[in-house]
């Protein structure tokens, strides 16, 4: 869960193809994931690419559930 201080990750899988990128923040811990895929479950990922947000109490992390990348955007104007 730890990581270079504001830096990332890439996550690859056996096939060596790149499945997420996991974003640290100034303290080196986990703060974000972004994945590429819906782990072959499209129930609880139906948008495919999504995000994970990490939350940080008493020293001990807790991954977030998935949420599409654009939630919670600004949509841009025309």
């Amino acid at each position: 869960m730890y990581g270079r201080k504001n830096g990332s990750s890439i996550r690859r899988n056996r096939k060596g193809e790149m499945i997420g990128r996991r974003y640290y923040d100034k303290y080196g811990r986990a703060k974000k994931d972004i994945d590429y895929g819906n782990h072959n479950n499209p129930k609880d990922h139906p948008w495919g690419s999504h995000r994970h947000k990490w939350k940080w109490k008493n020293g001990k992390p807790t991954r977030g559930n998935g949420e599409a990348l654009d939630k919670g955007r600004k949509k841009r104007r025309k």
